[in-house]
């Protein structure tokens, strides 16, 4: 990942953002025994996690997962 920003700056900082956002998630649910209040007060640039829209699958091709998901992520 953090080779992309040699060649696309903006993308690599984002990419960067969330997977700050990743790790402080990750933080959150190890040390407040999975506070869901705190967790859910993440925020991407000011807009919930939920509002982004996010899927993992491969561009043009929406029944192909990139990430197989557990029945809770679905």
């Amino acid at each position: 990942m953090f080779d992309i920003i040699s060649f696309d700056a903006e993308l690599g900082k984002t990419l960067q953002e969330l997977q700050i956002l990743v790790e402080r998630k990750r933080f959150l649910e190890s040390t407040s025994g999975k506070d869901q209040v705190e967790v859910q007060d993440l925020h991407f640039r000011g807009a919930c996690i939920e509002d982004l829209c996010l899927n993992f699958t491969l561009p043009g091709f929406l029944i192909m997962f990139l990430e197989k998901a557990s029945k809770t992520q679905l």
